[in-house]
């Protein structure tokens, strides 16, 4: 029994010694801070726990975290790049959490590098055969000497050398290759530090330029087609407009999208050549530009070094005459092919032209000669010159700007210094003075039927009818009227119809007859069934349109023989331009 008992007790023994719990080891946490020496937190730090081999990089607020440490004493080294490294000691406990801020010293040998140019942040697009412009700032605290270098992953060395002692880099270096380049650009000081900063850029090749297939003129414009290119480094493109206007070039562009190829042009100007092309813009600003095609004007017309001063078409013969400013020149043209057919050298600058009414003679008054010149159209010859004669009493030169031929081989003529205000009746063949009339202080304008036996001087505000004969003139009628500063006037070859300043009146009374042409009148046929307007041809007795012009006239002669009107326009006025007459 007792061995039975001893037995029981041993065993109750051994069971409360395996019942017992096993002791864990103990263990803590650890939260490191990394800062600068102005307390920003320094992401990306490097902290290091010895023993162990712990490593954790710091979060964008600068810590790391260290959970279920054992507890006991660790050494802890905290690095950063641009950073001196940080090193202490710390012990572990089981409660509560270890925390620990490490300040971190700059260091001063470690260069850094601020890149503006190419913008690291997004992939730069190039055209091989660029150069690339690197921009960038290199420095360390230390301010020790320093060497950069640039290199491309697919080309090398790109670029190398000193950085000035401003620190700015700003350089160009070749690219070699097209493709995707990794461009590393790299500080070195002397101490064996470095610091590198990589970017990506794209270089292309470089696409042909554009070619325009065709310029069609349609009714409301002219239409354009050109290719299309498919380069990535398309910006836009250009369609230039040239217009060869008087020898003026002018441009006008339009930009459009890498898919559009038409371009409209409308509503171009009357009787100007264009030339279109089209130019392809790059990203780096490199312009391809197209062939050209020229859009010639279907206007037939004349061209002029200087402004067209005066035009006559010949009432009997096939020609047109013209005058220019500052030239000496008579110029004579077909008027059916527009082909130069004489050039008469005058003795003077010519202000005028006129011609007689049997058709045989031209004047033309010769401002600074003091003088008439009268050119004989049957041979195409200089024929003579008459002086225009001061009146007595005048101590100024005569200044001829107007002539015309009247009947029985006299002449009219006025101007201005010793004319002005006066008109002078002479002598066509001897220049010998027959009379002078006088008006008021103004140079009038001449208008006289073919037999010239009828002379009407038309002033800003008076309007006079003159009999001619070989005695000079005889006043038969005068009326006053209110006029323009520059006043126009028109006779039919019958002298039914006078027209003073785009008003009609009879010839005979010179009273208005009802209507007026409405847009100012340059031109009368001798049979009064055209005018030409400041906007176009107009019938001649109903005043209507019979065909608009885009332009504003500016002068013009009416050929009845061919059925076309010459003319020139404000904008263009060294051009003479030729236009059927429609059918009445």
């Amino acid at each position: 029994m007792h061995l039975l008992r001893t037995a029981c007790f041993l065993l109750c023994l051994l069971l409360a010694a395996g019942c017992e719990k096993e002791e864990l080891p103990l263990t803590g946490s650890l939260e490191v801070t990394a800062y600068d020496q102005v307390g920003r937190p320094i992401p990306g730090a490097t902290v290091r726990l010895t023993p162990g081999a712990l490593e954790q990089l710091t979060d964008s607020l600068g810590r790391a975290r260290f959970l279920d440490l054992a507890t006991g004493t660790y050494d802890i080294e905290v690095s950063q790049f641009y950073f001196l490294p940080h090193a202490t000691s710390l012990r572990i406990t089981d409660h509560p959490v270890v925390r620990y801020d490490a300040e971190l010293i700059s260091d001063p040998n470690i260069p850094r590098i601020w890149i503006y140019s190419p913008d690291a942040r997004y992939i730069t697009t190039y055209i091989l055969g660029d150069s690339m412009l690197v921009n960038a700032d290199a420095a360390n605290e230390v301010h020790g000497a320093l060497t950069y270098a640039i290199r491309s992953d697919r080309d090398g060395l790109i670029g190398e050398g000193q950085v000035p002692e401003t620190g700015r880099i700003y350089v160009t270096v070749p690219l070699l290759s097209s493709g995707l380049h990794t461009i590393t650009i790299t500080a070195m000081a002397a101490t064996g530090h470095e610091t590198s900063v990589a970017l990506s850029i794209r270089v292309l090749e470089e696409p042909a330029p554009p070619t325009l297939l065709s310029a069609t003129p349609t009714p409301e414009g002219v239409l354009l087609r050109w290719t299309q290119t498919t380069s990535e480094a398309f910006n836009a493109y250009e369609v230039i407009v040239e217009a060869d206007n008087q020898g003026f070039s002018s441009f006008l562009t339009s930009t459009f999208t890498s898919t559009d190829t038409t371009f409209l042009h409308r509503d171009p100007g009357f009787g100007v050549d264009y030339t279109y092309a089209v130019r392809l813009q790059l990203d780096n600003q490199v312009e391809l530009t197209s062939n050209r095609i020229t859009v010639p004007s279907g206007v037939p017309r004349l061209k002029f070094e200087s402004q067209v001063m005066g035009m006559l078409v010949d009432r009997q013969r096939p020609l047109l005459y013209v005058i220019t400013a500052e030239s000496p020149e008579l110029l004579v043209y077909n008027t059916e092919d527009l082909t130069l057919v004489a050039v008469l050298t005058l003795p003077g600058v010519p202000e005028s032209l006129a011609q007689s009414g049997d058709g045989s003679t031209l004047f033309l008054p010769l401002p600074r000669a003091g003088a008439i010149q009268l050119v004989d159209l049957t041979n195409q010859t200089v024929a003579r010159t008459v002086p225009a004669l001061g009146l007595a009493g005048e101590t100024d030169a005569p200044f001829p700007i107007r002539a015309v031929g009247l009947s029985d081989g006299l002449l009219a003529y006025t101007g201005y210094g010793s004319l002005r205000g006066q008109t002078v009746v002479a002598d066509a063949i001897t220049g010998d003075t027959l009379g002078s009339y006088a008006a008021n202080y103004s140079v009038p304008e001449f208008v006289t039927p073919p037999a010239g036996d009828v002379l009407f001087t038309v002033e800003q505000d008076m309007i006079f009818r003159y009999g001619v004969s070989k005695g000079g003139l005889a006043l038969e009628q005068r009326i006053r009227h209110s006029a323009s500063m520059y006043v126009r006037a028109y006779l039919t070859d019958d002298a039914r119809f006078l027209v003073a300043d785009a008003v009609r009146r009879d010839a005979k009374n010179l009273q208005r007859v009802l209507g007026s042409y409405p847009t100012g009148l340059f031109a009368l046929s001798g049979d009064g069934r055209y005018a030409v307007g400041a906007y176009g041809l107009l019938d001649g007795e109903t005043y209507q349109v019979l065909l608009p012009l885009s332009v504003i006239v500016q002068g013009a002669s009416i050929d009845t023989q061919t059925g076309t009107f010459f003319f020139t326009t404000l904008d263009a006025n060294r051009t003479i331009f030729r236009m059927p007459m429609p059918d009445r």
